[in-house]
C-alpha cells in the first residue's frame, strides 16, 4: 500500500519538521523500530509532496518552485528505534580534480 498523497494526513510529520527547524535539528525516540522506519518514510514522502505543491504555487522562475523548507534536514537512524532530523553540513570531505590521463606516443 502506497502513502497518501493529501498533506493533510502528514500533520504529525509536519509538526516534527517544523521543530526541527525552530531548533535546528530533533530527535525523535519512536516505541519500535517498525514505527521509526514507518516514520522516516513519510517524513521523507510529506517532502516529496511538499516540493510538488511549491511547484504548482511557484513559477519555475522563482527560486521555491519545486522546494521544500525540510531539504536542509538528513533523517538517520539513531539506535534502532530513534530519528535524529539534522541540518546537512556542507563539508568533512575533499574534493579533487581528476588527473588527466597521460597522452601515449605511437
Amino acid at each position: 500500500m502506497g502513502y497518501s498523497k493529501s498533506l493533510r494526513t502528514y500533520d504529525d510529520v509536519k509538526e516534527i519538521f517544523d521543530a526541527a527547524i525552530a531548533q535546528g535539528g530533533a530527535r525523535v525516540t519512536c516505541k519500535t523500530t517498525g514505527q521509526a522506519v514507518n516514520l522516516r518514510a513519510r517524513l521523507n514522502h510529506f517532502r516529496f509532496l511538499d516540493r510538488e505543491s511549491m511547484s504548482q504555487v511557484y513559477p519555475p522562475e522563482d527560486p521555491r518552485h519545486g522546494t521544500s523548507v525540510y531539504d536542509p534536514f538528513v533523517i538517520r537512524f539513531v539506535g534502532d528505534s530513534t530519528l535524529l532530523l539534522e541540518p546537512r553540513q556542507i563539508g568533512g570531505y575533499t574534493i579533487e580534480p581528476l588527473e588527466k590521463p597521460e597522452e601515449t606516443q605511437p
